[in-house]
């Protein structure tokens, strides 16, 4: 198992070993873990002492973007990019969140890109309480993303400026790989936009009136991402017929 934990307190942030992290009196604790299920239930059960309701998700193997709130807590989990290889069919990795007063724990299995955004947010003193660290998370994934799917547009621009028959094959070959990465995107871009307005609205002083902002901010963008991949799903799917009309003409 690894990881990394802060203690944070009065805006300044300290990196501290994960083992007894929790156990620290700053005014707030971060600890992130990247490992396998088994390793982090005991570390979520013995150190940090979480009930199983709340250790059950933060482990769980397959997971959707969603938000539950728990007692004077909740449990949230957000989809992202990564560099490590997934499955084509799953293209983002999860971080699930575990926030309550006074401490923060994510689980990845997966290195998310976004975690470096988020570090660098606490290491520069701009986190105070968990709902930052929650609105970094978000912020950070949607940041990533929004290029990622612009690229797709382009690469569909890039395909209807290059429409012949001749071409017929390949053409088909990279509207095909565009039009499967945007319906991957769209399965989980819609839910996360769900689980952060659902987020927005829960009720608690861990969230402050700017953490709400930011965090429906974010849910607005992966709103207009969802449009814009279910957009690019439909225009490939009309390149697509395009491109085989051309090569049943020639013939």
């Amino acid at each position: 198992m690894t990881g990394f934990a802060f203690q944070i307190s009065d805006q300044a942030a300290q990196s501290i070993q994960v083992k007894g992290a929790i156990s620290g009196e700053a005014g707030m604790v971060w600890v992130h873990l990247t490992t396998t299920a088994e390793q982090a239930k005991d570390w979520l059960r013995g150190e940090a002492g979480l009930p199983d309701y709340i250790v059950d998700p933060l482990t769980a193997q397959e997971t959707r973007p969603r938000c539950d709130a728990f007692d004077d807590g909740a449990f949230v989990n957000l989809r992202g990019r990564t560099e490590e290889e997934l499955d084509p069919s799953d293209m983002l990795a999860s971080v699930r969140i575990w926030a309550e007063k006074g401490r923060v724990i994510s689980v990845t299995r997966k290195h998310l890109l976004a975690i470096d955004a988020v570090k660098r947010e606490v290491e520069n003193g701009r986190v105070r309480d968990p709902g930052d660290i929650i609105t970094a998370f978000a912020g950070a994934i949607t940041a990533d993303l929004d290029p990622v799917v612009a690229d797709l547009g382009d690469s569909l621009d890039d395909c209807e400026q290059q429409l012949d028959a001749a071409r017929a094959f390949a053409l088909r070959r990279s509207v095909t790989q565009v039009r499967v990465e945007a319906i991957n995107y769209r399965r989980f871009l819609n839910p996360q936009r769900a689980a952060l307005e659902k987020l927005a609205a829960l009720p608690g002083d861990w969230l402050g009136a700017d953490d709400r902002a930011h965090l429906a901010a974010a849910a607005d963008r992966a709103a207009r991402m969802a449009e814009e991949v279910e957009a690019i799903r439909e225009r490939a799917s009309l390149i697509h017929e395009t491109l085989t009309d051309l090569r049943a003409e020639q013939l």
